[in-house]
């Protein structure tokens, strides 16, 4: 999780490990929450390391792709779920999938 742009936000993902084999599905939740005083609008990106391995990372469904709007004080949990694709490169063995916030409004 990268929340640096997100001050006012609080955030968990369900599984902070994930084995899974290519032409596996496998599935993420979030929990957000909103601990402003005000509605907050805001965009989670998906930022995958390597670079070159994410074409493999195919988002099947994922409810946050739109910006998110979240009430004061309450909160949210989103789904997603992504199948990593045959033929990866040789040697790869691993690949990290962090969630990146940043705020709209």
């Amino acid at each position: 999780l990268a929340l640096a742009n997100a001050a006012n936000l609080e955030a968990s993902v369900s599984k902070s490990e994930v084995a899974v084999q290519p032409g596996d599905l496998f599935e993420i939740s979030l929990k957000v929450k909103n601990r402003s005083p005000q509605p907050v609008v805001a965009r989670i990106g998906h930022l995958v390391e390597p670079r070159e391995i994410s074409n493999f990372l195919d988002f099947v469904e994922c409810c946050f792709l739109l910006p998110i709007t979240l009430q004061p004080g309450k909160e949210q949990e989103y789904f997603a779920r992504y199948l990593l694709r045959g033929g990866l490169p040789e040697g790869v063995h691993q690949l990290e999938l962090t969630y990146d916030f940043s705020l709209l409004k």
